[in-house]
C-alpha cells in the first residue's frame, strides 16, 4: 500500500474489515488472483444494489419487518446466537521500532489490550526474517458484529508505529532552503491464503476499487516473492507510505483509531470472497 500513513491506516482497516467479514471461504489459488489483479485496469465502484421487490424491506426506503411471535410464548421467536469465533491479524514491525511500539515493561501493549479487549503478542522470527517481529492481535469476535476489537488494536498499534516511525532523529522539519525529505513508513501484513482472495475480490476488482478510493497501492506478493520464513499458507500484504515530515506527521498524529471504528460504505463490504 503506497500513500501517505493516514491513508496506509485507511487501507488497514478495509483489508482488515474484508477479512473479518469472510472468515470462512476458499478461494483459487494466489497466482491466479495476483495474475487477474495485475492486469485488470482501473474501474468504477460496483453499482448500488436496486430495490428487491420480493424483500422490501432490504430497501433503504423500506424499514425492517416487524418480528414473528412466538404463539407459545410473549415475545419474538427465539433464533440461535451465533458463537464467537477466533479473529487475528498479524502485522510486521521492524526490530527497531518493537521498543517504542510496545512501550516500558509492554505498557503500550496493555494499554491498547484494555482499550480494545484484545490480545496482542510478540513473537520471535528466524534469523532470516530481515530484522522483524510478529506482531499477533486476536480476540474472541462474531463475524457479523459491527466492533472488532481486532482491528482497534491493530490500527492503535499502528498509530505507535508510526510515531516510533517519525520521531526518528533522521526525520526533521524541512529547512527553508532544502526539499522537504520524504520518509517511507512500511507496513507488512501476514495473512492466511484461504484468505487474500477478500482483499482483492473476483478479478481485482476489490483490490482496484480500494486503490482508487484510498489513493494508495496495494500489493501482495507471489509466493514465490514473499519472504522464505513466512509459513507456505501465509501471504505477505505490503503498505509503503511517505511521511513528508513533523508537520504533516502531526496532522495524521490527531487520527486515532476509533476514527475507522465507522463502518465502511456497503459497496465497499459487497462482493464475493473470490
Amino acid at each position: 500500500i503506497s500513500g501517505a500513513p493516514s491513508l496506509v491506516r485507511k487501507a488497514l482497516y478495509e483489508i482488515s474489515t474484508r477479512l473479518h467479514r469472510h472468515p470462512r471461504k476458499e478461494n483459487p489459488s494466489l497466482e491466479e488472483i495476483i495474475d487477474a489483479s495485475t492486469q485488470r485496469k482501473r474501474e468504477s465502484p460496483p453499482p448500488l444494489l436496486h430495490e428487491n421487490h420480493m424483500l422490501p424491506h432490504l430497501h433503504v426506503d423500506h424499514p425492517p419487518p416487524m418480528p414473528l411471535l412466538d404463539p407459545y410464548r410473549n415475545g419474538p421467536l427465539q433464533y440461535p446466537v451465533p458463537e464467537p469465533e477466533e479473529f487475528s491479524i498479524k502485522i510486521l514491525c521492524p526490530s527497531e521500532l518493537i521498543g517504542p511500539v510496545i512501550g516500558r515493561s509492554g505498557a503500550n501493549v496493555r494499554q491498547v489490550e484494555q482499550q480494545t479487549g484484545a490480545r496482542i503478542m510478540v513473537q520471535e522470527l528466524p534469523k532470516d526474517a530481515s530484522g522483524e517481529r510478529l506482531i499477533v492481535i486476536s480476540s474472541k469476535e462474531i463475524p457479523a458484529d459491527p466492533v472488532s476489537p481486532t482491528i482497534e488494536a491493530l490500527i492503535l498499534l499502528h498509530s505507535k508505529v508510526s510515531e516510533s516511525k517519525v520521531s526518528e532523529p533522521s526525520v526533521s522539519a524541512p529547512s527553508e532552503s532544502a526539499p522537504s525529505e520524504e520518509h517511507n513508513l512500511v507496513t507488512r501484513l501476514v495473512v492466511p491464503s484461504r484468505k487474500v482472495g477478500c482483499i482483492i475480490g473476483e478479478g481485482g476488482k476489490v483490490i482496484t476499487e480500494m486503490r482508487r478510493r484510498i489513493g494508495a497501492e496495494i500489493r501482495v506478493y507471489s509466493k514465490a516473492d514473499k519472504p522464505k520464513y513466512l509459513s507456505f499458507h501465509d501471504e505477505l500484504v505490503q503498505a509503503v507510505g511517505q511521511m513528508h515530515g513533523r508537520e504533516d506527521y502531526q496532522r495524521v498524529a490527531d487520527v486515532t483509531g476509533y476514527v475507522f471504528a465507522a463502518r465502511l460504505p456497503s459497496e465497499m463490504l459487497r462482493g464475493n470472497c473470490h
